[in-house]
């Protein structure tokens, strides 16, 4: 892999290179990967892209750290839903929000319902503030009002 590299004139940071073993049995197995005389690290979650990706593929912890940037997000819009027009927290629910919830979700949001639930429900809550309803009012007809 060096040398391919080399004839290509790329370079590789060994430093920030690291490989996952993907599937079910992937305890048992030690590969050793070598790149001019460093041994690359094993590891079960890399980022890579901004998408943690982990060796079982079941995308928990990418939706924890989306949890918890749009849970940030949430905060701040509560605190200004008090002073901000309809049209400016719709405008920043698309520059705040709706990015981290939809970069790559191609990826991680086929996963289990289950795992999704909780970006769901901070969605719902941002919705509702939005629209300034109660937060036991339904958001089946508000979503498309966005």
């Amino acid at each position: 892999m060096y040398k391919w590299f080399c004839v290509n004139k790329l370079s590789l940071n060994i430093a920030k290179t690291n490989y996952i073993l993907f599937g079910r049995y992937t305890h048992q197995q030690d590969v050793a990967i070598i790149i001019n005389n460093v041994t690359i690290q094993r590891v079960q979650a890399t980022t890579f892209l901004g998408v943690l990706i982990d060796e079982s593929l079941n995308w928990k912890n990418h939706i924890n750290m989306v949890k918890s940037k749009l849970s940030k997000v949430a905060s701040v819009t509560y605190k200004g839903s008090h002073c901000i027009d309809h049209s400016s927290m719709r405008t920043l629910y698309c520059s705040l929000f709706l990015p981290h919830l939809m970069y790559c979700c191609e990826m991680w949001g086929n996963t289990y319902v289950t795992n999704i639930q909780c970006i769901i429900l901070i969605q719902k809550i941002i919705i509702r503030l939005i629209h300034g309803v109660n937060r036991w009012d339904q958001t089946n007809n508000l979503n498309s009002m966005i």
